[in-house]
C-alpha cells in the first residue's frame, strides 16, 4: 500500500500528536512521583514489626531486610550470595533488565508500556522489581491510581534505604510462585524438590515466568500448557539478549517438556 504525500503528512503528525502525548504524560508522572507522598509513608530504618490494613505484617530480618507475613508464608530465606548467578541473570532478564540502571522507576519501561496503550497494542506492564516488591510488602493487587502511585513512591523509598542486592534479594524470598510457595528456594523444592543449585536452565525459566501470573503458569498436569508457553517466553528473551543460544533454548525446553510429561506435573 502506498502513501501520497497527504497521507503521510498525517501520519507524521498523528504520530507527532501521540508523542507530544506520551511525553506529557510521562512528565507528569515523573513531577508526581517527586512530589507526591503517601500519608502513611513508611520510616523503613526505624520499622521493627508494623501491621497493615490487609492484613499484612511487615517483619525486619536479622539481615535488615523486610519481609511481609514471614511465618504465615512460610518462607526459607535465602541470601543473595547463595542464589546461582544464572537464576538472578533470568530473572533480571524477564521481569527488569534495567534493574542495575534505574533508581526504582524506570521511565523508560513506562514509556514502552504507554506507547503500547496509544498504539493500539497489547497494554504491557512498566513496574520494575522494586515496584513488585513494593506492591508485595505493602500493597494490594488493586488497580487504581492512587495504589499505582503508592507503589511509585515506596519503590523509591526503597531504593533510598536499600542496595539494589539488598532490593533483589527481599524481591526473590518475598514473590509468589503459585498455590502455597512464596520465595525461590520454597518454590524449588515444592515443584522441583531441588535446592537452587540444582535447577537447570529450563526449571529456572519456569520459575522466572510465574510471578506474571503465579496462579496461571505454575507447573502441574493441569497447567502444563500455559507453563510451557510461558518457560517459552522466557527461554526466547534469554535468546534476543543474547544470555544463551537457540540451541540451548530449544533442549531446555524439550528437557522439561519430557520431565513433566513423564511425572505429569508436580502436584
Amino acid at each position: 500500500m502506498r502513501y501520497g504525500a497527504a497521507d503521510r503528512f498525517k501520519l507524521a503528525k498523528k504520530t507527532m500528536y501521540k508523542l507530544i502525548a506520551l511525553s506529557f504524560i510521562i512528565l507528569v508522572l515523573h513531577l508526581t512521583v517527586l512530589i507526591w507522598q503517601t500519608p502513611w509513608l513508611i520510616n523503613m530504618d526505624n520499622i521493627q514489626t508494623l501491621e497493615l490494613q490487609n492484613n499484612k505484617t511487615i517483619t525486619k530480618t536479622e539481615m535488615g531486610t523486610l519481609i511481609a507475613n514471614y511465618e504465615e508464608y512460610n518462607i526459607d530465606y535465602i541470601m543473595l550470595q547463595d542464589v546461582p548467578v544464572e537464576l538472578i541473570e533470568v530473572f533480571l532478564a524477564i521481569e527488569d533488565s534495567r534493574y542495575f540502571q534505574h533508581y526504582g522507576v524506570d521511565m523508560w519501561g513506562i514509556s514502552r508500556a504507554l506507547w503500547t496503550t496509544f498504539s493500539g497494542s497489547q497494554i504491557q506492564g512498566g513496574s520494575t522489581i522494586s515496584q513488585q516488591l513494593a506492591r508485595n510488602l505493602f500493597l494490594t493487587n488493586e488497580r487504581t491510581m492512587k495504589r499505582k502511585l503508592d507503589e511509585l513512591v515506596i519503590a523509591i523509598q526503597l531504593e533510598r534505604h536499600f542496595s539494589k542486592e539488598e532490593i533483589l534479594e527481599m524481591y526473590l524470598n518475598q514473590i509468589h510462585f503459585g498455590k502455597q510457595y512464596y520465595g525461590i528456594a520454597r518454590a524449588a523444592k515444592g515443584y522441583f524438590e531441588k535446592n537452587l543449585n540444582e535447577l537447570t536452565l529450563g526449571e529456572i525459566a519456569i520459575l522466572a515466568g510465574m510471578p506474571k501470573g503465579p496462579n496461571l503458569f505454575y507447573p502441574a498436569e493441569e497447567n502444563m500448557d500455559r507453563a510451557l508457553g510461558r518457560q517459552k517466553v522466557v527461554l526466547n528473551r534469554l535468546v534476543n539478549l543474547k544470555l544463551i543460544d537457540e540451541e540451548e533454548a530449544l533442549a531446555a525446553y524439550d528437557y522439561l517438556f519430557s520431565l513433566l510429561n513423564s511425572q505429569g506435573g508436580q502436584q
